[in-house]
């Protein structure tokens, strides 16, 4: 196993929140609406170059399960053996990759492919939350070592890389595009949460939404297209979806909604995520741009 130590940060501080980008205007764009038929909460996570969905959803027992929703109509599943399924990543070829859980809390990965489990493991991990997958292969996620923190990691090739930004408490890499980039999050000593993109170069780059308490928050997602988008969520006085396109933040926000969470983008641009309504209930959409 490497490790690789992220050396090059940069915090956004009161002047980096002051020369950011601007955001855009908040606006509903028309959407499709993703909801597996007789759950409660449905999530989609991600979104493929072809358009295939991957995601969660919840039923009225309180388990979760994953789906995957392409030409082929709506496919759901289950790792087997396990009490909680949770579909992430999904690249050109249909694979998916996700966590699931036995009947503890500690997560262990899975890549699907093909109709087969396969498990991903990562030495002395508590647990294992692969997030990423692209079209070569490469795998990106997190998992919480023995200190019970959260570090990064790349699976490319059977080899495992690990990734923490310095000085942070928690690093988390979200996904990974064609090109080899990566978005993710980390937690600085303060508390607060930022997104930052890797790229393959090794050039590291903060996203730090302007004017917002934190960008890319516990349990959050993010997707990364090959022209650099970036997919996130990002709290003020509520949580909120965006997208980045390397200089302009334009805000997704559904009306009547508790929260909105964009979660995934694809080349085309289409991104996917879920809302909250005021019922209670998560709804997924797809924005077509």
């Amino acid at each position: 196993m490497r490790v690789w130590n992220i050396a090059v940060l940069a915090v956004a501080g009161a002047a980096a929140v002051a020369n950011a980008p601007r955001i855009s205007a908040e606006s509903v764009i028309e959407h499709d609406a993703i909801d597996v038929p007789g759950a409660r909460h449905t999530r989609p996570m991600a979104i493929s170059p072809t358009g295939a969905i991957s995601g969660v959803y919840v039923t009225n027992d309180s388990r979760t399960h994953g789906f995957l929703l392409d030409l082929n109509g709506l496919t759901t599943f289950d790792v087997p053996g396990s009490v909680f399924t949770s579909a992430q990543g999904i690249n050109p070829q249909g694979d998916v990759v996700g966590l699931h859980s036995p009947g503890s809390m500690n997560f262990r990965g899975y890549l699907l492919r093909d109709g087969v489990f396969a498990d991903i493991e990562i030495p002395g991990a508590i647990n294992v939350r692969p997030f990423g997958i692209n079209a070569a292969g490469d795998i990106v996620g997190g998992y919480v070592g023995t200190d019970n923190r959260s570090h990064g990691f790349l699976l490319r090739a059977g080899e495992i890389t690990t990734y923490d930004v310095p000085n942070s408490t928690d690093t988390t890499l979200l996904d990974i595009n064609a090109r080899g980039d990566v978005v993710g999050r980390y937690q600085a000593p303060a508390g607060v949460f930022h997104m930052f993109i890797l790229s393959s170069g090794g050039d590291f780059r903060s996203i730090d939404v302007p004017g917002a308490l934190s960008t890319g928050g516990p349990g959050s997602r993010s997707g990364l297209s090959p022209f650099g988008v970036v997919a996130g969520t990002y709290r003020d006085s509520r949580v909120r979806g965006f997208l980045f396109n390397g200089s302009d933040y334009e805000t997704i926000d559904f009306p009547d909604s508790q929260f909105t969470i964009a979660s995934g983008v694809n080349p085309q641009g289409h991104v996917v995520g879920w809302y909250r309504d005021a019922a209670g209930f998560d709804r997924g959409f797809l924005i077509r741009r």
